[in-house]
Order: C-alpha cells, then sequence, then structure tokens
C-alpha cells in the first residue's frame, strides 16, 4: 500500500530496520507529537502528523514511520490522508530535468 501527498510518497513495509534514531523532523523543526516530513519550498507549508501516536525515525538516509493508533497526515494544500497501523518508508519525490535531478518542489 502506498499513500501520496504532493512530494511525499509514504510506502507500506514488514518491518522498521534495527537502530533506527527516533527524530522529530525530516525538514524544518519540529518537536514530540507533531512529526514534518517535508516543508513546501515555495510556500513554507508542511506535511506534518500532529499526533502521539506516531514515531519518525531515521537510519543512515532513509525515514521511517510506526503508526501505533490511525493518524491523519495534513498539509495547507492537500487533502489530509488517514494512515492505518502499521510501518512506513517516507520518500520524497524527486525528478529528472535534462540538466539536473532535483526534489519536487510543493
Amino acid at each position: 500500500m502506498q499513500y501520496r501527498q504532493g512530494d511525499i510518497l509514504i510506502k507500506k513495509i514488514d518491518a522498521v530496520p534495527d537502530n533506527c534514531e527516533e527524530i522529530y523532523a525530516i525538514e524544518g523543526e519540529s518537536k514530540k507529537g507533531c512529526l514534518v516530513l517535508a516543508l513546501g519550498e515555495a510556500t513554507g507549508h508542511r506535511h506534518v502528523i500532529k499526533s502521539i501516536n506516531a514515531l519518525l525515525m531515521k537510519k543512515d538516509n532513509a525515514f521511517f514511520l510506526t503508526i501505533l493508533m490511525p493518524v491523519k497526515l495534513t498539509h495547507e494544500e492537500h487533502s489530509a490522508i488517514e494512515l492505518p497501523i502499521g510501518n512506513y518508508q517516507v520518500i520524497r519525490q524527486r525528478e529528472y530535468s535534462p540538466t539536473q535531478i532535483r526534489w519536487v518542489a510543493d
């Protein structure tokens, strides 16, 4: 199962890798209970999960979510997405152009 919200792809996985570091934001600043998955470069809007029932983790350059109870991923310009209980990998979408590979701007 996969979920997409703007430039963020959330892909269901069987398990989160061992020895991940718990974090609260992939980009920008946040704290427990408000996880920031990405910031929009143009608008400053955020892809956010506001819940203590989600854990955001990092291992090397990969990001993972563990959802303990259903939560909503919100963004000011996109419809909210409900994420069910489970483990997920969080992927920032990239796009190709003839001159460079760049992050998708949201």
